[in-house]
């Protein structure tokens, strides 16, 4: 009896036995399957690329404004520290002090203060500069919408860049097509 199981065990084991051959190795994509892929990672490039024009552009402007580095960003990136949303949340005190004294260009600027601790903290630095409390108090309530409407988009183009970077290391490389002579 159990002998048989063995044979039986090492059947299964082996797959078939007797004239069917079966093949370990993977079987090949087909013509259409590599060109789908080529297409999609081509896509894939081009996106990722515009994703990339698009941060450096927002980066520019939150850069001359005076914040080299945001929260927003450090989320969007997948790179904050562990305590990052606890110290931009405490930050708002002081931003509010450093706030103190000077009349905002945009008289709602005040009520914002929680969105701006929570997306434009330096989480390097670790506490408002006069600069940026100076550029924050003279933004009008046009350049806060842009100034917060790009925040946003550099928050969208971080998870666009993660899942276009991660879907592109799966995607198999692509052949530059041979040219005719």
């Amino acid at each position: 009896m159990t002998i048989r199981r063995g044979r039986a065990l090492v059947a299964l084991m082996l797959g078939p036995v007797g004239g069917a051959r079966t093949s370990m190795a993977p079987a090949t994509p087909s013509r259409a399957a590599r060109k789908a892929d080529c297409s999609e990672r081509q896509s894939l490039e081009s996106s990722l690329s515009r994703v990339t024009r698009e941060r450096e552009r927002i980066r520019a402007e939150l850069a001359a404004a005076g914040f080299a580095r945001t929260t927003a960003e450090a989320e969007a990136f997948g790179t904050p520290p562990a305590d990052l949303a606890l110290r931009a949340a405490r930050s708002a005190n002081g931003l509010e002090q450093a706030l103190d004294g000077r009349t905002p260009a945009f008289a709602g600027l005040r009520n914002q203060i929680d969105w701006i601790a929570a997306n434009l903290y330096d989480p390097v630095l670790g506490r408002w500069t006069a600069a940026q409390a100076r550029a924050l108090a003279a933004l009008t309530q046009a350049q806060f919408e842009a100034l917060k409407s790009d925040v946003n988009s550099l928050r969208q183009t971080g998870a666009e860049a993660a899942s276009a970077t991660d879907r592109l290391d799966r995607l198999p490389a692509c052949r530059a097509p041979k040219r005719k002579v």
